[in-house]
């Protein structure tokens, strides 16, 4: 595997065109290893081996982790991945 890669994915509730831009990065152990930790960090996925499939099994368990609507889901991934408006700030001239 590669050490890392980052990956953008557009995820919104079933039945809606759109969504949510949520970024993470796909990291393989060795490469947590060598920047001095092991464990799961924000926006990690922590995969032994890269694959599309690999991604959409994590993101499949992150989505139905414990959760009934899409308010939770939402709450859920904005929780632990990097949401597009994150640290938006809207500046308005006067």
């Amino acid at each position: 595997m590669i050490g890392a890669i980052t990956i953008e994915a557009e995820i919104g509730p079933p039945g809606v065109d759109g969504g949510d831009l949520l970024q993470l990065e796909a990291v393989a152990p060795t490469t947590l290893a060598r920047r001095g930790t092991t464990g799961r960090g924000r926006a990690n996925l922590i995969l032994c081996s890269c694959s599309w499939e690999a991604v959409d099994r994590e993101l499949l368990m992150l989505l139905h982790a414990s959760v009934e609507t899409w308010q939770e889901v939402d709450a859920k991934l904005t929780r632990e991945l990097h949401w597009e408006f994150e640290r938006y700030v809207d500046r308005v001239s006067a």
